[in-house]
């Protein structure tokens, strides 16, 4: 897999529909941080966002360096 596909094949189906989505930290699989997309209608990034915020809020220790790269 080339490096283009690898970065965008999570991405480009949301670029091609024209739809928003934000990905944020939801927790670690063994020590290594996992994120999860929020995607919404187009033109719908306040919505989103909104969303991405309040799951941050909600989950703040999700936010904390992985211990390869010194808490």
């Amino acid at each position: 897999m080339s490096f283009l596909d690898h970065i965008i094949r999570f991405t480009g189906p949301f670029n091609l529909t024209g739809l928003t989505a934000v990905t944020v930290p939801c927790g670690f699989a063994k020590e290594i941080p996992v994120g999860m997309q929020i995607v919404g209608p187009a033109f719908g990034e306040g919505k989103i966002l909104n969303v991405a915020d309040v799951f941050e809020k909600s989950y703040p220790e999700l936010k904390q360096k992985p211990v390869a790269l010194g808490r």
